[in-house]
């Protein structure tokens, strides 16, 4: 697959530079055909790739009314500022159909559907392939490629971990709306060379790609995903009925001072594995676009709205969500991302015990072991690894 990654100006650089020059490509399959995925297969393809769609489910997708187009609104706008038509070459529910000649698969689920994913995968991948993982969760890269190595030892394939690509994405009267694209998108191989080999589709995604050093600094970059939980906590323990009114009321003097307290465990953490993380604030302020922002307060107040908007149904609103639906993400992200974070600090020694307050409340208010549930160093292959270890293994 050849990519040109000329520079780009334009709001939308990926599909208006992409539309004004030859491009040659190959296949780009996309695991399953839910929004999520055909957004991040479009926003991936500059809308000019024939993608190839598999859905894991038992129906055919042959039968099912895929959109014809796709539009692109900036964030809490109204109206499109980029259309185009899709570009759906094949859809099947045959893996291997699907997957044909793909020199790039992508993969927009969550972390706990990768263990199946790569059961179905393994024995149809090809040596040299391209993994790119969406919205990756921390160290989501070294699991898959763990999953995929416990099903075809012998595979060599190129992860690559992505962050948001969007806000949220759904099928609207028969055309896929994408909110809310990244300008700014961080992007991580398992290893720098599958970096380098990732860089090129990659670069059609942003007009600032941010390459990172190692899938540990790059997972703890993403801001948004570590300090959900904490905005859910906080709404979730101030709820007073069924569903919580508006999530920016949660945020408090309280709030700020434990996500500042998860920032300085989480820089304490880094540091033990040889990371670079900017600060919280000054990401969220990229992340909202408020840069008249003058202190944590406001930046969270800020993107409050918008972090819950991505994981949101496309039945609810921003400013009504089910206090069910709330515990629901809260679940999800403490698994995907805090028990790893805190499996790390007591594999390194390093004290987190906020960050693990905020894992024992939420298994008290959602009622399930989270730590029992989560992602642990077993799952990432590094079960008996040393920090000296880990930190050889992910700069290699």
């Amino acid at each position: 697959m050849l990519v040109s990654a000329q520079s780009q100006s334009t709001i939308y650089p990926s599909f208006q530079s992409l539309a004004q020059i030859n491009i040659q490509t190959s296949e780009l399959c996309i695991i399953g055909d839910g929004a999520i995925s055909l957004a991040a297969g479009c926003i991936l393809s500059g809308g000019r790739q024939n993608l190839r769609i598999w859905s894991p489910r038992e129906k055919s997708t042959q039968s099912r009314q895929l959109p014809l187009e796709f539009e692109i609104r900036e964030r809490g706008a109204t109206v499109s500022d980029f259309r185009s038509k899709t570009a759906f070459a094949v859809v099947s529910d045959d893996c291997k159909t699907a997957l044909g000649n793909a020199e790039a698969v992508v993969v927009a689920a969550p972390a706990t559907e990768y263990g199946v994913l790569a059961k179905l995968l393994a024995p149809m991948l090809k040596n040299g392939q391209t993994i790119y993982l969406v919205n990756a969760p921390v160290a989501g890269g070294l699991e898959f490629a763990n999953r995929i190595k416990c099903v075809k030892d012998d595979l060599q394939l190129n992860i690559i971990e992505l962050g948001g690509l969007f806000d949220h994405a759904k099928i609207e009267g028969g055309v896929l709306l994408i909110t809310g694209q990244r300008d700014k998108i961080s992007v991580c191989g398992n290893s720098r060379n599958e970096t380098r080999r990732g860089l090129e589709i990659a670069n059609t995604l942003s007009r600032e790609l941010v390459p990172c050093s190692n899938v540990l600094e790059r997972g703890f970059s993403e801001v948004e995903r570590l300090i959900r939980p904490a905005l859910l906590l906080f709404a979730v323990l101030g709820a007073r009925g069924k569903e919580l009114d508006c999530i920016s009321n949660s945020i408090n003097p309280s709030l700020t001072s434990l996500v500042v307290a998860m920032e300085t465990e989480l820089q304490a953490l880094a540091k033990v594995f040889k990371c670079i993380v900017h600060n919280f604030f000054d990401t969220l302020n990229d992340f909202s676009g408020a840069e008249d922002a003058d202190c944590l307060d406001q930046a969270l107040i800020s993107v409050a709205r918008s972090l819950l908007v991505q994981s949101l149904s496309e039945q609810t609103s921003s400013d009504s969500i089910p206090v069910e639906m709330a515990v629901d993400i809260l679940k999800r992200d403490v698994c995907e991302t805090l028990v790893l974070i805190s499996e790390l600090a007591r594999l390194s020694r390093t004290p987190v015990p906020v960050i693990n307050s905020v894992i024992q409340l939420a298994s008290t208010v959602s009622r399930t072991d989270l730590p029992k549930n989560g992602r642990t160093l077993s799952d990432l292959g590094l079960l008996g690894f040393d920090v000296e270890e880990i930190v050889e293994l992910i700069n290699a």
